[in-house]
């Protein structure tokens, strides 16, 4: 028995084999295995399969193309909305400074709060009635609670109207 440094604990261990994994999948016989079939498919020749398939894809990159058109509209109208509320804002504010500029005299503050009253008001009707703000299409609010906040807005907003008017 020859002696190495390394002795097998199992029988037919050879040290001086190759142990290269390489060379342990080059030399194992492994036979050509078929493809396994797809389901629900798998049944029909290979072309049909290709041709489903094919019509699977365009299907979904057209659904894909479709939902990225209603979340892009839906992401503009949102932001439009929420921009025109902040402007609704600044507006009523400005309103209040020019109409007391405007009392005490001042001149200018006469054409601001003729823009600022203008301006909310079609601000308004756009959002409580649907329309284009800032060459965006805005729908009517679909919410009840929206609806009922923005009634409340123009039922104040009408009140004010009618002070700003009669200041001009």
């Amino acid at each position: 028995m020859p002696t190495t440094q390394v002795r097998a604990a199992q029988p037919g261990y050879d040290p001086l084999a190759s142990v290269s994994i390489m060379e342990q999948l080059r030399s194992a016989t492994t036979e050509p295995r078929a493809p396994k079939r797809l389901p629900a498919i798998g049944h029909l020749p290979i072309v049909r399969q290709f041709q489903l398939l094919g019509v699977l894809i365009v299907t979904f990159l057209l659904f894909a193309a479709v939902m990225l058109y209603f979340d892009g509209r839906i992401t503009t109208q949102g932001t439009t909305i929420e921009s025109t509320a902040t402007e609704m804002q600044m507006l009523s504010q400005r309103l209040a400074r020019g109409t007391s500029l405007a009392v005490q005299g001042n001149a200018p503050a006469f054409e601001a709060v003729k823009d600022s009253r203008d301006r909310f008001r079609a601000d308004l009707d756009a959002l409580t009635k649907g329309g284009t703000v800032k060459g965006t299409s805005v729908d009517a609010p679909g919410s009840d609670t929206l609806q009922g906040q923005l009634a409340e807005i123009s039922g104040r907003w009408d009140r004010l109207e009618k002070n700003a008017t009669a200041v001009l």
